[in-house]
């Protein structure tokens, strides 16, 4: 390695702009790529809400809740229907399904959304990042509709507010609705 002290290196803080990194191994000198190096790995993480959906709406979206279980207009939203995203990153995959239950539901069609909080204070102003578009259903006991996105349809930075919803034509009864988030650090 070369006889230099590490002060008399240039300082360079993007990864982009520097071929290679030195080091040793034992006695042997070696460089490595800064693609290579470690940190960034993506990692996924599944949110699942479980909801009642005996009311609906083809024109709106009814927001999903994962701690209370109320499903709600965008008017009612609470924190108990926001999910703040600690990492940047993108939604991989949405899932809505009735659970079998008594009561058989009725919709026939879902359009499922991704929304990110862009409001300013206490107003509360959401953005749709994605939405599947209208999606037709088989109804019947543990009918479900699935859309797997690409890493560049719903984008989220580190701190924001995310929202997910659906627009359903009929009634879904009990449901389980799953977000899967893949966080980039």
């Amino acid at each position: 390695m070369a006889n230099k002290k590490f002060s008399e290196f240039t300082l360079k803080t993007d990864p982009a702009n520097v071929d290679f990194l030195v080091g040793y191994d034992g006695t042997d000198n070696v460089r490595i790529d800064p693609a290579n190096i470690g940190g960034g790995t993506e990692f996924t993480y599944p949110l699942t809400a479980r909801n009642y959906l005996s009311s609906f709406s083809s024109t709106n979206y009814l927001y999903f809740c994962f701690m209370d279980g109320q499903f709600k207009l965008v008017s009612q939203l609470n924190q108990t229907h926001a999910v703040v995203a600690p990492y940047n990153g993108y939604v991989s995959f949405l899932q809505i399904k009735n659970t079998a239950n008594a009561s058989a539901p009725t919709a026939s069609t879902v359009d499922m959304g991704v929304f990110k909080d862009v409001g300013t204070a206490q107003a509360l102003s959401l953005t749709n990042l994605y939405s599947t578009g209208t999606l037709s259903l088989t109804t019947g006991q543990r009918m479900e509709a699935t859309q797997t996105l690409t890493p560049t349809d719903a984008t989220f930075s580190a701190g924001d507010t995310l929202f997910f919803g659906a627009k359903i034509n009929g009634t879904f009864n009990r449901t389980s609705f799953t977000a899967v988030l893949v966080y980039q650090p």
